[in-house]
């Protein structure tokens, strides 16, 4: 029986960053992932746009989480051989006379109203276009060469054969405190995540059972804990990355 501190499932950009930081805490993983093509973080062009919405604001905490992340991924790439990260200009195409208006007046250290013509005859911009001071992560490099690195098991994890034991969960040949999911858009396809009862529109439970009345919900916390399963939630297993399918679930201590 092999011993790790966490089983992670799924390594797309989140599964891809949580394993990271463990490895770096020092912490032992196995990691599954099916190696679906159509996965969204092997589709996703990897923009890092700092200024979005109907008003071009900021996005939240931007100064500080962008710092962070490109530390991280130029510490991935010196781990990792490969080049990954990169500053880009992200060129706005306006679409409607409202669009240009809500860029210039609302400035931002990140945004310019371009003068250029760089792509006139290329683009159909009648109302002009302007530029945010972006970046862009290769995403079609760095999944494959963390996935290589840590040794990826490609199947499709059989939450059937999930044991629950004294010192955490089994599977198969493994042994680990707990089993972290972070599957993005096939969530909902997993059973385990499918006992939440979690409403994609509502974003809370949609029969509010008594057990989950007096706890914390999405949009007071971003978490909650459900002690409806007692050895499911927030103890045995974590969902991590979920805001399209309505919550992020962790345990009080995650690590």
């Amino acid at each position: 029986m092999e011993t790790v501190d966490y089983i992670l499932v799924g390594q797309g950009v989140a599964g891809t960053l949580l394993g990271w930081e463990m490895r770096q805490a020092g912490l032992r993983i196995a990691v599954f992932d099916d190696g679906r093509a159509d996965a969204a973080s092997r589709l996703a062009a990897g923009i890092i746009n700092p200024v979005s919405g109907r008003k071009f604001e900021v996005s939240w905490q931007y100064d500080t989480v962008y710092p962070l992340a490109k530390a991280t991924y130029r510490a991935m790439e010196a781990a990792l051989g490969v080049s990954v990260f990169a500053d880009r200009d992200i060129w706005n195409v306006w679409t409607t006379a409202q669009m240009r208006d809500a860029f210039a007046a609302n400035p931002t250290p990140y945004s310019v109203v371009s003068p250029e013509t760089r792509y006139d005859g290329l683009l159909d911009a009648p109302f002009g276009a302007g530029i945010v001071k972006g970046a862009n992560v290769d995403l079609g490099t760095l999944l494959p060469a963390w996935a290589s690195h840590i040794g990826v098991r490609r199947e499709t994890l059989d939450t059937a054969q999930l044991q629950l034991t004294d010192k955490g969960v089994t599977y198969k040949d493994l042994q680990a405190k707990a089993v972290i999911f972070c599957e993005g858009v096939a969530s909902p396809q997993n059973p385990l995540v499918r006992q939440t009862q979690i409403s994609a529109q509502q974003r809370r439970s949609p029969h509010h059972p008594p057990a989950l009345r007096n706890h914390r919900y999405y949009q007071e916390r971003r978490y909650a804990r459900s002690p409806r399963w007692p050895g499911l939630l927030g103890r045995r297993y974590l969902f991590v990355g979920l805001p399209r399918y309505g919550a992020y679930w962790r345990s009080e201590n995650p690590y």
